[in-house]
């Protein structure tokens, strides 16, 4: 708060502005309300997750919920895997429509289908048209920071322990959104990747009491396959045959934004892609694994006509197609990445692999990226033109490894330790 009041005074000297001051004002009397409300529901939060826990420890089956949205976005099936062993846990999962996205029931229907298949017969999956109100879990995990108030966001369990696993190791600037919300108030359990995040956490996190540091959630899947990725990743690749096999993967955000946070390079490099994949058809397969939030965005600029027929022509290619499905498999088959997301930034790290960032200009980056995200660029070959792309994809000395590089994967693997067996044990203490 003390930092607020800091930019306000300052900026009256220079201006000399009563206006300005009394704007500033009016933003400040604002932040310190909404801080006031965070603290008095963390309060609150405490208490009850304090007599929730007493009777826990108590009961010989505790119920645990996960709430699932998009495919795409699912990272954790091995933490799930890891409950199952474990009698004293019955898990199950809700699968829950992310409708903010026009893409919505697509969506919806894809998540249904897959998780009944995948877990047929092992794991109870919900719906919102089967899920039981009245059946409330004791321990619900939410991988997305909604809390809109309908039934599959955390408003609607009050009487349960929320544990938060983002499904993204952040990488932009925008810790009041990542950590300091109503949301996150709620949370029993707030498990973020990297010491970096923790630090964020901890100065501007609406809670400090319920961050445990674990390592990336998806780092065992990505050094440790399992068997049905393995065969999923020879599946996506299979037509690749001796071609180098190349992902790029463009995120979302390409409305103009006087924060530069539009960076995303998809509309410099939409054509170019195509192109290149058409150039170069016995030489590359190139596989285009946009944001799940892409089409979206696209279908609002372009029109769903126009979308769906750029979309049809990557799956007509010869040597290359679109593929929006779980990631993990996708990385393993790989033989590099050109992208310009945050999320893949640190992940893709894992796999010790050349992976290059599409990115506008260096200064518009630094307004966006924080601490995190420029360590992961480190080790990142950065892309500014067509011509670097092409020299990227040829070029058998682009490595971005040593010893620096080793020591930053095992922060992102929580000191090589078993993350889901981390989140595992911290609860089991806690009982």
């Amino acid at each position: 708060m003390l930092r607020k009041f800091g930019t306000i005074l300052p900026t009256f000297i220079r201006t000399g502005s009563i206006y300005h001051f009394f704007i500033n004002c009016r933003k400040l009397a604002s932040y310190f309300k909404k801080s006031l409300k965070i603290q008095l529901k963390a309060r609150s939060e405490r208490q009850t997750q304090f007599l929730k826990l007493t009777e826990l420890k108590l009961k010989d089956k505790i119920k645990i919920k996960f709430i699932a949205y998009k495919v795409s976005q699912w990272k954790l099936s091995q933490l799930i895997d890891e409950f199952k062993k474990m009698d004293r846990f019955e898990v199950e999962i809700l699968v829950y429509p992310d409708k903010s996205l026009n893409t919505w029931s697509a969506d919806y229907e894809y998540a249904k289908s897959y998780f009944k298949n995948k877990y047929r017969g092992t794991v109870p999956i919900y719906t919102l048209e089967t899920e039981n109100r009245e059946d409330i879990a004791d321990i619900v995990f939410f991988t997305k920071p909604i809390d809109d108030g309908r039934s599959g966001t955390i408003s609607n369990y009050p009487n349960s322990l929320k544990c938060y696993i983002p499904y993204s190791a952040y990488c932009d600037n925008n810790p009041q959104l990542q950590y300091n919300k109503i949301f996150h108030s709620k949370l029993w359990r707030h498990y973020v990747p990297t010491k970096y995040h923790y630090n964020y956490g901890l100065r501007y996190g609406a809670r400090k009491d319920n961050l445990k540091k674990t390592g990336l959630i998806t780092h065992c899947a990505l050094t440790n396959p399992s068997r049905s990725d393995i065969i999923k990743s020879n599946s996506l690749w299979a037509r690749a045959k001796n071609r180098k096999k190349v992902i790029w993967a463009p995120h979302h955000t390409i409305k103009e934004s006087t924060i530069h946070t539009n960076h995303s390079t998809f509309m410099l490099y939409c054509d170019y892609f195509l192109s290149l994949a058409s150039s170069l058809e016995e030489q590359i397969f190139i596989i285009f694994k946009p944001h799940p939030n892409l089409r979206h965005e696209l279908n609002k600029v372009w029109g769903t006509e126009r979308t769906n027929k750029y979309f049809d022509i990557w799956n007509g290619l010869a040597n290359g197609y679109v593929y929006e499905g779980p990631y993990v498999p996708l990385f393993h088959g790989s033989d590099c990445m050109i992208h310009d997301s945050v999320s893949f930034m640190a992940e893709y790290l894992l796999m010790h692999k050349p992976v290059g960032y599409l990115q506008k200009k260096t200064k518009t980056r630094r307004n966006f990226i924080n601490s995190f995200g420029e360590k992961c660029l480190e080790f990142h070959t950065l892309l500014e033109n067509e011509d670097q792309i092409r020299q990227f994809i040829f070029d058998e000395n682009n490595s971005q490894f040593d010893t620096h590089y080793s020591a930053f994967v095992q922060e992102l693997s929580g000191g090589g330790s078993n993350v889901e067996k981390t989140i595992v044990n911290d609860i089991l203490d806690r009982l």
